[in-house]
C-alpha cells in the first residue's frame, strides 16, 4: 500500500486503480506485516489498493513477499477484489491455508480489516510468545517443505 515499506521499491511505477476490499481476514503478525487470511463469502473483509502491474513488476512482487521460500507465510491467490465500479479479478498474497490456523494463534485481529487504520491507532501485539510460535511454525515448514510430505 502507498506509505508503507516495499511500496517506493516495488510499486511506485504501478498504475493505481483504486480502493478496493476482498473477502476475508485481516491479522497483524510478531513481524509487524499484516496477514489475509482469505475467507470466500465471509463476514468480514480486507481493505486495500487495487493496481495494474506488468509481469516484471509482479515477479519482484512475489519475491518481496518471498514466493516459493520455504520460510514465507504467504502464497499467491485469485481474489474477487470489490470496488466502487464493481467486481474485479485480482491477484493477492494470502496465508497458505495449511497455515492459517497456526496463524490465527499466532496473530491478532484486525476487526476493521484495515491496515492503515490499525497502524495509525498504535496498538500492537506483545512480541515474545508469538514469535516464539512463529519460529516453530516455520521450522515445521521448512521440515516439510525439505521431506517433501507430511509426516503425520
Amino acid at each position: 500500500m502507498n506509505g508503507f515499506y516495499g511500496y517506493k521499491k516495488v510499486m511506485k511505477d504501478a498504475e493505481f486503480i483504486g480502493d478496493a476490499t476482498a473477502d476475508g481476514d485481516l491479522r497483524f503478525f510478531c513481524s509487524d506485516y499484516p496477514v489475509m487470511i482469505k475467507k470466500e463469502g465471509g463476514k468480514r473483509s480486507v481493505k486495500g489498493e487495487l493496481y495494474r502491474v506488468d509481469e516484471d513488476v509482479m515477479n519482484e512482487l512475489r519475491n518481496y513477499e518471498g514466493i516459493g521460500n520455504p520460510f514465507t507465510c504467504y502464497t499467491e491467490k485469485v481474489v474477487k477484489a470489490k470496488t466502487e465500479h464493481g467486481d474485479v479479478t485480482a491477484r493477492a498474497f494470502v496465508v497458505i491455508p495449511s497455515i492459517a490456523l497456526p496463524m490465527k494463534f499466532t496473530s491478532k485481529n484486525i476487526p476493521e480489516g484495515d491496515w492503515r487504520v490499525f497502524k495509525q491507532s498504535k496498538r500492537r501485539l506483545p512480541i515474545p510468545q508469538p514469535l516464539v510460535l512463529s519460529l516453530l511454525m516455520f521450522a515445521i515448514g521448512a521440515l516439510i517443505w525439505q521431506v517433501g510430505y507430511i509426516p503425520f
